[in-house]
């Protein structure tokens, strides 16, 4: 039998073949080993990318909002700040023109004054009860005593002259939205109605008392339609003084051409008892001026005899 010699192989051979074999099968397997490596970290890579993007883009986008916002945020205190000062701009404006009304009316117009006999022989009846203006008090009375305005208007809870009522409303609405709202207790009241009232005083305290806090027939304010007494809920009348509705009165129904018709520590010069609930429409160039020169009672503004009745 024949040696075949490919057959026969030393151990030397064998080792050599054998690494070979090992060396071709790594070979064969490190890139895939580092394929299965690098493949994730390179993917990761790329998200983690993409992500970092995303953020980035999110936050300049936030930012750009942030201006956005500021911007638009100025724009509007720009724009209230203009409406206040537009605002305050023309109430100054108004009250400057109110007061320049009120001195020219002051100037043109003379204040009533007593010119005729009564009914009742008394020398009080003044010249133009139907006046804005007009003054009665106990020294002025109505010429004829039963005078009745031409121009009364029934509201809600009033009944005045017209250019009152309106302004009565206005004022009253304004209250409201201030959250200070009031309401009336009394308006217009006629010559007779009067004498039942007054009357009806004098037998609680008697005619020296009442006549400090109600008019004698013809000498009330009431009869003009241009007076109202309001009240708070139940509190009227003195209490009145002590509310918050009084307050806003004082510091805006001049605005609506109102005045505080019986002030305290004024009874010498008005002949009545302080009356907070008391107020008189005497139109807004007038009660605006008024205020402007801390005037309180249409005696002082007008120069006119006060105080008590004449002997």
């Amino acid at each position: 039998m024949a040696y075949n010699k490919t057959m026969r192989m030393t151990p030397r051979r064998y080792r050599h073949h054998s690494q070979s074999t090992q060396h071709s099968w790594l070979r064969r397997r490190v890139p895939l080993a580092v394929l299965l490596v690098v493949l994730p970290l390179a993917t990761w890579g790329i998200i983690a990318y993409a992500h970092a993007q995303q953020q980035s883009q999110a936050a300049k986008r936030v930012a750009d909002q942030k201006i956005a916002f500021a911007r638009i945020d100025a724009q509007v205190k720009a724009t209230l700040q203009k409406r206040i000062d537009d605002a305050r701009k023309a109430e100054a404006e108004a009250r400057a023109t109110a007061a320049e009304e009120a001195s020219r009316r002051a100037a043109m117009t003379k204040p009533s004054v007593p010119l005729a006999s009564t009914a009742d022989g008394t020398n009080c009846g003044v010249d133009s009860p139907g006046a804005i203006q007009v003054v009665i008090n106990k020294k002025h009375c109505f010429s004829p005593l039963d005078y009745v305005p031409s121009d009364l208007v029934s509201l809600a809870d009033v009944t005045l002259r017209s250019e009152a009522a309106t302004q009565y409303a206005a004022m009253q609405n304004a209250a409201i939205a201030a959250g200070q709202g009031f309401a009336a207790s009394s308006s217009y009241r006629s010559y007779q109605t009067q004498i039942a009232t007054y009357n009806y005083w004098v037998s609680i305290s008697g005619s020296a008392q009442a006549d400090t806090y109600s008019a004698r027939p013809g000498y009330s304010e009431h009869q003009t339609g241009l007076v109202v007494d309001v009240k708070a809920g139940g509190c009227a009348l003195d209490c009145f003084g002590g509310s918050t509705q009084y307050g806003w009165l004082q510091q805006h129904a001049h605005e609506y051409g109102f005045i505080e018709r019986y002030p305290a520590g004024l009874t010498s010069i008005t002949g009545y008892t302080p009356e907070p609930w008391h107020w008189r429409y005497v139109g807004t160039a007038t009660a605006s001026d008024m205020k402007i020169k801390g005037i309180q009672t249409l005696e002082q503004y007008f120069r006119i005899a006060g105080g008590d009745y004449a002997g």
